[in-house]
């Protein structure tokens, strides 16, 4: 298949390859296992999800402006994840929203998900991360510099003020992640 490709609604699975005109992912999901050779745009009301029902490996030769929903699958147990290839140049944008297929996250866990040669300074608008345990944290500053979503463990918590408010009642003021111990 070659020519410009303009999706609008429904699902498109690329487990083939589309040419080097560009795809343009105005509504509806872009899927698949395949490779794109042409520069790939998603708008706010689009959504990106490499594989389909399964883990999987998209490669795009070009360009990636994201600006609607990223939906990525990764499986701690089996330790893989939805993996984006061949990327020239990354503009992310809109929502990143990862699911956990399996196995208990830890400190140090860490997924590649975008493979760049460029990743432009720019940052998704909002994330939805799988839940952690306690006392550990998601950390999304790697994605502007390899691509990498990853797991730590954040610092204990503690109080670092404790001052009385006059009227019978305490400030307290602290840090550390939530959900844990005080």
């Amino acid at each position: 298949y070659h020519g410009t490709t303009t999706l609008s609604n429904g699902t498109l699975i690329v487990n083939g390859s589309l040419g080097t005109n560009t795809v343009s992912v105005r509504g509806g999901i872009l899927a698949g296992n395949g490779t794109i050779s042409g520069a790939v745009t998603v708008y706010p009301s689009g959504a990106l999800s490499p594989g389909s029902n399964t883990i999987g490996v998209l490669t795009i030769n070009n360009s990636l402006a994201l600006g609607g929903t990223s939906s990525i699958k990764l499986n701690k147990a089996a330790l893989t994840n939805d993996v984006i290839l061949g990327i020239s140049s990354l503009t992310y944008g809109g929502t990143l929203n990862v699911v956990n297929l399996g196995g208990t996250l830890a400190a140090g866990d860490s997924f590649r998900i975008f493979y760049a040669t460029n990743y432009n300074n720019s940052s998704f608008a909002g994330a939805n991360l799988p839940p952690l345990g306690i006392g550990l944290a998601w950390s999304t500053t790697n994605l502007t510099v390899n691509g990498s979503l990853s797991v730590f463990a954040a610092a204990t918590p503690r109080f670092s003020v404790i001052a009385p408010a006059g009227d019978g009642n305490f400030i307290f003021s602290g840090t550390g992640a939530a959900g844990g111990n005080y």
